[in-house]
């Protein structure tokens, strides 16, 4: 018997390694946020700082809203957090009880007060003493509604929660806009989120951090992108025996959420493949093979 040396093409190689593998799944990409922003007071708007299309970062002012009656009442706390009058007119108050009593107690000692005007004294100064710390808590309670009126102050300035596109502006300078309501739409398109339904035998060969690639089949080229598996559900769909695999990929194109992809799985070694993997992306490897051929027969694959 001869042994010969055949150096086997790398695409070749890869075409054989994946013909007895299913078909990648087919999935929709998604953002991996679509928020309808709004503020939590009601107001005008004063001043939109953004346009549908911009590209903005955490934390970057959307829409701010007039401000003028916010900020009077934050004056007013300010005035009351800073002021101390009221504690010290208990005090002096207090003051002028506590002496009251001093005179009445010395007099009731030489018998030119009676008990009851002791007793009077005494429960003056008592009331004064409670409302010397009444005082003091109202102005800690001044304080706090300062805190108050300026954390309602941010309330009137609209900024991004995190990094995304603006798709839709639905105010205007000078419109009313009510609590709750809507006035932006942003989507944070980077990473995208592929939920794939895979069929139960093929997902068991899956864990969280194996890569994937997702293929953008409507897109001119079908551009691809290497991913990560970010979760296996729990549960399996009823009726279909397949399971949820949830992917993070990047998307440093821009994407637009709702694209259709081709999902491929890179299974780690000594793991069961449970799809194909989309030849873009994929990395080819020439391999050199021993292949053995008795005299006189030709054997094929």
């Amino acid at each position: 018997m001869r042994v010969h040396r055949f150096r086997i093409p790398a695409i070749l190689l890869l075409m054989l390694s994946l013909a007895p593998c299913a078909p990648a799944v087919d999935a929709i990409a998604r953002a991996r946020a679509d928020l309808q922003l709004g503020f939590t007071v009601s107001g005008r708007v004063q001043a939109v700082e953004v346009q549908p299309g911009d590209e903005v970062s955490a934390g970057d002012v959307l829409i701010r809203l007039d401000t003028r009656a916010a900020e009077a009442v934050v004056r007013l706390n300010q005035l009351k957090a800073e002021s101390d009058l009221g504690e010290r007119i208990a005090e002096a108050e207090l003051s002028l009880a506590e002496g009251r009593e001093e005179r009445v107690r010395e007099a009731h000692e030489r018998d030119a007060a009676d008990a009851f005007e002791l007793e009077e004294a005494v429960m003056e100064t008592t009331r004064r003493r409670l409302q010397v710390e009444l005082a003091r808590r109202a102005h800690l309670e001044a304080q706090q509604q300062l805190k108050l009126a300026q954390l309602s102050l941010e309330n009137y300035t609209l900024t991004a929660p995190m990094d995304g596109i603006i798709e839709d502006v639905l105010v205007d300078p000078g419109e009313l806009v009510d609590d709750l309501q809507g006035v932006v739409r942003l989507i944070a398109l980077d990473p995208l989120v592929i939920d794939v339904e895979v069929p139960l035998a093929q997902s068991r060969g899956l864990a969280p951090g194996d890569a994937a690639v997702a293929r953008f089949t409507q897109l001119s080229g079908e551009a691809s992108v290497t991913g990560r598996i970010t979760q296996l559900s729990s549960v399996v769909t009823a009726g279909t025996e397949k399971r949820r695999v949830r992917i993070e990929a990047p998307n440093p194109g821009r994407v637009p959420s709702g694209s259709l992809v081709d999902v491929g799985f890179s299974i780690a070694q000594g793991r069961a493949t449970s799809s194909s993997l989309p030849l873009v992306g994929a990395v080819l490897v020439a391999a050199t093979v021993l292949v053995a051929v008795s005299p006189g027969r030709r054997r094929g694959c």
